[in-house]
């Protein structure tokens, strides 16, 4: 199939280098562009707690993080998880791919043992996970560690590959970009050629900005990769 990837680079281009390898023909254009904060001072962490890859390279970027490699750390979900690991990370303890995964996983912990859990977090949250944490009597401090900011256009190459009918569907993996995509159809008046594509979700929160574009719309049976990929029809070449 011809597929567009709409998630942040770096995923972006790892998720394209997957699915080339299935034999699909890949669009990477990018819906949000990550951008990282300058790291905080003073942060003494007894634990780690990451949403996100790029929660992960927002953490190693800050000079402290270096001493914090042993500390426990709980991951979203598995690709989250193996970055930590691949960047050092001896303690690493992953939940099953969504917010309430993590939340089950860290519940199961004593919060006296935990003491403070750093959280590298997005300045846009689809979930509050300190707040429910918080709830459960955890101490969690929270630090804006990256921004992810909406594309302004679809580009050029996903412009003419809609008008052209050379696309065949496209991969969604948070609500936000699902968002973003949707605004720069319906600006570029592309709503219709979006409504003839098949539209891949990681999950029910990504699926939801994507209802009214009309499209078939598939959703991931877990919220990860492989069970994205799962959904797609194998490769056909012309």
């Amino acid at each position: 199939m011809r597929l567009l990837v709409t998630r942040p680079e770096t995923d972006a281009a790892e998720t394209a280098a997957k699915l080339r390898a299935l034999g699909h023909d890949v669009i990477v254009r990018p819906m949000l562009e990550v951008r990282f904060n300058p790291p905080p001072a003073g942060m003494k962490p007894d634990s780690l707690v990451l949403t996100s890859r790029n929660g992960v390279r927002a953490l190693v970027r800050w000079p402290d993080a270096s001493a914090w490699r042993g500390l426990p750390a709980f991951a979203v979900g598995a690709e989250t998880a193996a970055l930590l690991r691949d960047e050092g990370f001896a303690d690493v303890r992953a939940a099953g791919g969504d917010a309430e995964a993590l939340v089950a996983l860290i519940g199961n912990e004593d919060p006296g043992k935990l003491g403070t859990i750093l959280y590298p977090a997005p300045r846009e949250q689809a979930a509050d996970l300190a707040g429910r944490l918080g709830a459960k009597d955890y101490r969690v401090a929270r630090v804006e560690a990256y921004r992810a900011e909406p594309a302004t256009d679809l580009g050029e190459e996903v412009t003419a590959a809609l008008r052209g009918g050379k696309l065949d569907g496209a991969l969604f993996f948070s609500a936000r970009t699902s968002a973003a995509f949707v605004r720069l159809i319906e600006a570029a008046g592309l709503a219709p050629e979006a409504g003839a594509l098949d539209l891949y979700a990681l999950s029910e929160q990504a699926a939801a900005p994507l209802g009214n574009l009309g499209g078939r719309l598939h959703v991931a049976e877990r919220p990860d990769l492989a069970s994205l990929a799962a959904l797609i029809p194998g490769a056909v070449r012309e």
